[in-house]
């Protein structure tokens, strides 16, 4: 399993699981990622910025940290 960050641009797929700090998981599944959702890689910003996310509906920006807790 490798981390969202890793992945491309365009990148589509389901999350396998939430893994990392419990801070960071907790805010993930309390915006709705959880095992199984899928989403899509929109955009990744440049300099180590955020990376801009779709899923059910909905456009999310997350840090790198919180992106390295998503597996896919």
């Amino acid at each position: 399993m490798s981390s969202l960050i890793d992945k491309p641009t365009g990148f589509c797929g389901p999350i396998q699981a939430l893994e990392g700090d419990a801070v960071l998981v907790e805010r993930l599944y309390e915006i709705g990622l959880t095992p199984h959702e899928w989403v899509k890689i929109k955009q990744k910003m440049v300099l180590q910025g955020p990376l801009i996310i779709g899923f059910r509906q909905a456009t999310f920006a997350l840090r790198r940290e919180e992106a390295q807790c998503i597996k896919v």
